[in-house]
């Protein structure tokens, strides 16, 4: 399929790599379909764009980039409702933001996007009682033992 998309241009997708967001993205009930797109080859970042309007895409990050210890905040009650037995299982996202006017930019920790890999269905979850924020600064990145940013989602399109 061809998506006119306001960030990309014409892109050219495949409907397979779809996630599906059954409930939406709380604020976008409408928007359910969505592709993960790479920001650049060395950017942590990614875009999840919306497959039903060409101008709406997330910035996403994963969150173990910030921090290693996240996915133990993930209950398994909303692993279980997508299907996931372990968190490893899963693949999970935080919306990004870039606040321009402070030149700073910040991930949403308190309510990371959960997907199932294998099925491709995804949620958006609130860490209730979480130490998280909705705005963790990004200032600085985990990166791995050689001081690398770790590999895109293992569910991400490659190209």
């Amino acid at each position: 399929m061809i998506l006119e998309t306001t960030r990309f241009g014409k892109i050219e997708l495949d409907d397979k790599d779809a996630i599906v967001f059954p409930d939406g993205i709380p604020g976008f009930p409408e928007a359910r379909r969505f592709v993960l797109l790479q920001h650049s080859p060395q950017s942590p970042f990614h875009w999840l764009q919306n497959l039903e309007d060409g101008a709406l895409a997330f910035l996403v990050i994963d969150p173990l980039l910030v921090d290693e210890d996240y996915l133990g905040s993930i209950p398994e009650e909303e692993l279980r409702e997508l299907g996931i037995g372990e968190v490893g299982e899963a693949a999970v996202l935080s919306i990004v933001r870039v606040h321009r006017e402070a030149r700073k930019v910040t991930a949403n920790l308190l309510a990371p996007l959960l997907i199932n890999p294998k099925t491709r269905r995804g949620k958006q979850v609130i860490l209730m009682g979480s130490r998280y924020e909705m705005r963790h600064d990004l200032t600085a990145l985990s990166t791995d033992s050689e001081g690398e940013v770790r590999e895109k989602p293992s569910f991400a399109p490659q190209g």
